[in-house]
């Protein structure tokens, strides 16, 4: 075995692109990355093989510590079927982004990563691993960095995309099951937690703010989906065209779900699994995650759906403030008196509650209007 560094004449590697080459210290785990660019070697005229690793005319790469092969996928083509894309956004996620890539490479054309103002070294090991590197000068928010997944992906002119977490929690190797049903005319998969009786393994607090937030996405988005909060999705031509991000926090993930109707976008769940034992996964505490997405959902709520959010509630304000007007007659005709207090509040129950109902209803009205003239001039 040869040195750490050492450099070898090429007598045994064509003329193809020689890859990265991974350094693997633990046992196949890819946590020390030691990476040879193929422009370096070549200006020398040597290609630096660290560890003695071989390139293989297959495309994959023996290397001695961890016993076993590492395939680096396809080259960045375009096949017959269009180009197949997959974007992560990635934030300081130098010990797993390597791994990510190398996994994503197996299924698709092309890696797209969107390094969101990262401190350490995942710009530089994504772009020796040959993946497309779009870079925040600073960390800008998970919804930005996916708003910028589609920006790419509509300037390659991408027929598919797969979106993917590039910490560790989703497995590229399902990959394949998001991408099948896009074959068969779906729009956009959803790689859910929950299909086919699964989610054993989601902490019970995780799955009781997970469902929160799908109800009310579900109502907003007028949709029936069981895992919204998933990250792990695929998008096929039409979504990649036609979705729009605005929100610049996790939030995004349901925006994108709440314009399923908008486009009218065919969608699938599929049964995908995720580990949550992984090393920074989540630099913000579940309950405020949840608490803000939530608040964001609502929000949203306030245009996509008033009769919800203003006509419904303004309807039991008004019937509460009645019933309490009834209660009090009876009393007064059986010769009790009228306090002030509660009668005042009575009567503003019923003006609040008239006042949201018809604004909920004006809104309702507008918000179709807009719809319509969006859809004309589509």
């Amino acid at each position: 075995m040869m040195g750490e560094g050492t450099l070898i004449a090429n007598t045994d590697i064509d003329d193809q692109r020689i890859l990265p080459i991974i350094r693997s210290v633990n046992a196949g785990k890819l946590s020390d990355i030691d990476i040879v660019r193929p422009d370096i070697s070549d200006s020398a005229g040597l290609h630096a093989l660290d560890f003695g690793m071989k390139k293989h005319t297959s495309g994959a790469v023996y290397n001695p510590l961890s016993q076993s092969a590492i395939v680096y996928g396809k080259e960045d083509f375009e096949d017959e079927s269009g180009l197949t894309i997959a974007a992560m956004p990635a934030y300081n996620e130098e010990n797993t982004i390597a791994k990510i890539i190398l996994g994503c490479r197996k299924y698709v054309n092309k890696v797209i990563v969107i390094d969101d103002g990262s401190t350490d070294a995942t710009a530089e090991i994504a772009e020796a691993l040959g993946a497309h590197v779009v870079r925040h000068r600073t960390n800008q928010g998970y919804g930005t960095a996916l708003r910028d997944c589609f920006k790419t992906a509509r300037e390659l002119g991408a027929d598919r995309m797969v979106i993917i977490d590039s910490d560790g929690q989703h497995n590229p190797s399902e990959i394949p099951n998001l991408l099948e049903p896009l074959h068969d005319g779906f729009d956009l998969v959803i790689g859910s937690r929950f299909v086919n009786g699964n989610g054993k393994n989601i902490p019970v607090y995780r799955k009781v703010g997970m469902k929160v937030l799908d109800t009310a996405t579900n109502i907003v988005g007028e949709i029936n989906v069981s895992d919204s909060q998933s990250g792990f999705r695929s998008y096929g031509k039409k979504a990649i065209e036609k979705i729009r991000i605005n929100d610049t926090d996790m939030s995004a993930g349901s925006e994108i779900l709440m314009q399923i109707k908008d486009h009218d976008l065919m969608f699938k769940e599929v049964e995908i699994h995720c580990t949550y034992d992984v090393e920074n996964a989540s630099s913000q505490n579940p309950a405020i995650h949840g608490f803000k997405v939530l608040m964001k959902i609502l929000g949203d709520m306030e245009f996509r759906r008033p009769l919800f959010y203003f006509t419904a509630p303004g309807m039991f304000s008004t019937g509460l403030g009645v019933l309490m007007g009834l209660i009090f007659l009876n009393e007064f005709f059986k010769g009790g008196n009228l306090l002030f207090g509660p009668t005042l509040l009575m009567i503003l129950l019923m003006l609040v509650g008239m006042f949201m109902v018809f604004t909920g209803i004006i809104l309702h009205s507008m918000s179709r209007l807009i719809k319509e003239s969006t859809m004309n001039l589509g």
